[in-house]
């Protein structure tokens, strides 16, 4: 590897169930690596797809690819020729069941909800606020035939830009006839706060009896992994 290739060590915290991330931008022709240390850790997640942050380059906006895996440690990265020098990196770190206590949500007067969409109060996770949103008759795919159920950033957060933040959660309602929550999981990358992504058809609402009592509708959301990000 190019001696003028930096990297940072991972830090791993196993009671805090986390893995962190770092890579660093060195001297032209300009290099940027996105190293993922623990990568067996992604699949116990169950991670789809991991990217880097995008990088600048002379004006131009770029983002690290193809890598390799070696000793568990899989390295994606990209060299460009320039004639200014850069020195920046990215720093991810992903956190195994980041959240203490599920959120719980319940709404009352259910059938009687006329506006397209509802949204919880909001918790923290992370230091980052969250929030879930229901639309009682249900949004795109689910439009008049479900309920759509979503997680989504509160409008008050910041993201550094061309940097997301990945959530893998679960949501749930309540089924009385099972007399317990029906989960169903999620994964995505947040890149715009006040955007929610999730499920469009997560109920029939020809189901909605034997998930309601006293026209009550019991929800919760519970964020298992979730990664934060900051440039250095």
């Amino acid at each position: 590897m190019d001696d003028n290739m930096s990297y940072d060590e991972s830090i791993k915290d196993e009671r805090q169930h986390e893995i962190t991330i770092k890579s660093r931008r060195v001297d032209p022709p300009s290099h940027y690596a996105f190293q993922i240390d623990s990568y067996s850790v992604l699949s116990e997640i169950e991670m789809k797809k991991c990217e880097s942050g995008d990088f600048e380059v002379d004006g131009y906006m770029c983002k690290a690819s193809n890598g390799f895996l070696v000793n568990n440690s899989c390295t994606f990265g990209v060299e460009v020729s320039i004639l200014k020098a850069s020195n920046k990196g990215e720093r991810l770190t992903i956190f195994r069941e980041p959240q203490q206590d599920t959120y719980f949500w319940t709404l009352y007067s259910f059938s009687a909800k006329t506006n397209q969409s509802y949204i919880s109060e909001p918790f923290n996770v992370k230091g980052r606020k969250w929030r879930m949103e229901i639309y009682p008759n249900g949004n795109s795919l689910g439009k008049t035939s479900h309920i759509s159920l979503y997680l989504k950033l509160d409008n008050s957060e910041t993201i550094p830009l061309g940097k997301k933040i990945y959530a893998k959660f679960l949501l749930g309602v309540y089924n009385f006839s099972a007399k317990k929550y029906i989960d169903k999981s999620y994964e995505h990358w947040f890149k715009t706060p006040g955007h929610g992504d999730g499920f469009d058809e997560f109920l029939s609402r020809r189901e909605i009896s034997t998930h309601s009592q006293n026209d009550a509708f019991y929800l919760k959301a519970r964020i298992v992994a979730m990664s934060t990000v900051d440039e250095f």
